[in-house]
């Protein structure tokens, strides 16, 4: 099985290792209700994915945090010792909900001090002082923390690419994540030339890199060959690549041993 470059620091939750050469397959969820909590975790455990992630802005009652934490419950209750990572997503980054600085940092705290999640999932848009806080709380409650920055339109050059990395190492995250728009295929090949290059010089913690649209499918299908420590997938209900499609390519390509159940 062919692996990608190892992190200097990897991140362990719970079974999974962020950064181990090999890129997790991280699947979104996105209830709007508890009920539909229910069946999509169950819909998505059958698929064992390595990470669940909560996408809780597509959750309706996310601003009520006895809600939040009720919800959390059920998910770790069904999850079992699988890793979760909790996404409260602002619209201006591709989230579905216009969330405000303080309402995030609220809902954020209360997924953080409940304990029930490994990793949470902030935006770079937010103040230092915003980061400076959860970065607090994360340690204090044994959470992983993920700093992300989206561009919604395209891929900027390597440069820039590399600074956004390094402003999210310096905000305190345990993980990278950045995630552009493909507009031709010399963005992906500057995206992931820009990752390894950070990883190998400047940034010695897992990164999450995602070349969105249909030109970047090559990227999330050896994500590792790209730089990047996970990659996302779906079982339908989302616009990433089913799972299990996922699996038989990167099998066919030599990239993933056949999981056994």
């Amino acid at each position: 099985m062919a692996r990608g470059k190892e992190s200097r620091r990897k991140v362990q939750l719970r079974d999974v290792v962020l950064g181990s050469g090999r890129p997790a397959l991280i699947l979104p969820l996105v209830p709007r209700n508890l009920r539909e909590l229910q069946e999509m975790t169950e819909e998505a455990l059958n698929c064992r994915p390595d990470i669940l992630e909560w996408r809780a802005d597509y959750f309706e009652e996310v601003e009520d945090c006895e809600r939040v934490k009720e919800a959390l419950a059920l998910l770790r209750k069904m999850a079992g010792n699988s890793a979760i990572l909790v996404t409260p997503r602002h619209v201006e980054e591709n989230g579905v909900r216009a969330i405000g600085p303080e309402k995030k940092k609220e809902i954020l705290r209360c997924v953080i001090q409940s304990r029930l999640a490994d990793m949470v999932d902030v935006e770079l848009r937010y103040e230092a002082d915003f980061h400076a806080e959860l970065r607090q709380l994360c340690r204090e409650n044994g959470i992983a923390l993920m700093i992300s920055y989206h561009d919604l339109e395209g891929t900027p050059e390597e440069e820039e690419i590399i600074r956004k990395l390094q402003q999210e190492m310096e905000r305190g995250a345990d993980v990278c994540k950045v995630s552009f728009v493909a507009q031709n295929y010399g963005d992906i090949w500057r995206l992931g030339h820009a990752i390894r290059k950070a990883k190998e010089e400047e940034i010695p913690i897992p990164v999450v890199s995602i070349s969105a649209g249909s030109l970047g499918t090559l990227s999330r299908i050896g994500a590792e060959a790209f730089g990047s420590d996970g990659t996302f997938v779906s079982v339908g209900r989302t616009h990433q690549i089913h799972i299990e499609d996922l699996r038989i390519l990167r099998k066919d390509l030599g990239l993933e041993e056949e999981k056994e159940v």
